[in-house]
């Protein structure tokens, strides 16, 4: 129901987001993940996986392991409206490379040495609403190049 509310209001213009949290009990596979959509796969109560088709464009499905005791990890928290906030950064390592944050369901790329693929840059127009690349806060720089260290 409050997805419902969500996507009228995002309509409506009174709240923003890219994605929403979808809970579902199974990772994926190779099923497609909808556009917009972050699955949380939740088992018996616990938070698995956080699993979304990649922003750039590229077709990849990103699938983010929650496991406290595996590294590299991730947590998802959600606010009321269903809006994801992942942490650390997520770094697309295939095709095009994107690296990226998702806060209260908005993407917000990182500054990269190289630009942008063509395909992230078109999905603004499919409806993303892309902010500022983050390279003024000294503290999020190094949170963001914390995710590619094994």
């Amino acid at each position: 129901m409050k997805r419902l509310f969500a996507l009228m209001l995002r309509s409506l213009g009174l709240l923003d987001f890219n994605f929403l949290v979808k809970r579902v009990a199974r990772h994926p596979g190779k099923t497609e993940i909808p556009a917009g959509e972050l699955w949380l796969v939740v088992d018996g109560g616990v938070k698995k996986w956080a699993c979304l088709g990649c922003p750039g464009g590229c077709g990849v499905q990103i699938s983010l392991s929650l496991n406290p005791e595996r590294r590299p990890r991730w947590k998802v928290d959600q606010d009321f409206w269903q809006r994801p906030t992942v942490s650390p950064s997520i770094h697309q390592q295939r095709m095009c490379r994107c690296h990226f944050w998702i806060r209260s369901g908005l993407i917000e790329w990182c500054k990269t040495e190289v630009e942008l693929p063509d395909a992230a840059l078109q999905t603004a127009e499919a409806g993303f609403r892309m902010k500022q690349p983050i390279d003024s806060d000294p503290e999020r720089q190094v949170s963001a190049a914390a995710v590619t260290r094994r």
